[in-house]
């Protein structure tokens, strides 16, 4: 069962789901030598990958880290997504309302966040943040 699929220049990164141990396998295939698929990492507990700025980041049940250096971190939310230097996420609040929050991956601090979310919306280096209240665009 072939998850997730994530362009990082020519390689992809593939999670492959092994079914007898119920975990995840990754895959590095270089489109340029398609004969030779290269597994670089067995048993990883899901099978989300993401690609940020070229870099691959995996997650395990808590936590997205980055796949070459597992010390930079960031708790697991219902829905991740990293944009530019950005760490989108999303999540439900005490009330039951879908809550966002953007975390510069850089440093780390939560720079925005923004109850009552409808969608999100990332183009040209602009972020478009609509709520039931307002739309918010971000640079």
């Amino acid at each position: 069962d072939l998850r997730m699929s994530r362009g990082l220049g020519d390689v992809y990164k593939r999670q492959v789901y092994n079914e007898t141990n119920d975990n995840y396998d990754l895959y590095s295939l270089n489109i340029n030598n398609i004969d030779k698929v290269d597994l670089i990492n067995k048993g990883l507990v899901t099978g989300e990958v993401y690609n940020n700025n070229g870099k691959l980041w995996v997650s395990d049940k808590n936590n997205l880290y980055d796949y070459e250096d597992n010390s930079i971190q960031f708790p697991k939310k219902i829905l991740n997504y990293f944009y530019l230097d950005k760490l989108f996420q999303i999540d439900i609040n005490n009330e039951g309302d879908l809550e966002l929050t953007i975390t510069n991956i850089t440093t780390k601090n939560t720079e925005n966040t923004f109850d009552k979310i409808v969608d999100v919306r990332a183009e040209n280096n602009k972020i478009y943040i609509y709520t039931l209240d307002e739309m918010t665009e971000l640079n």
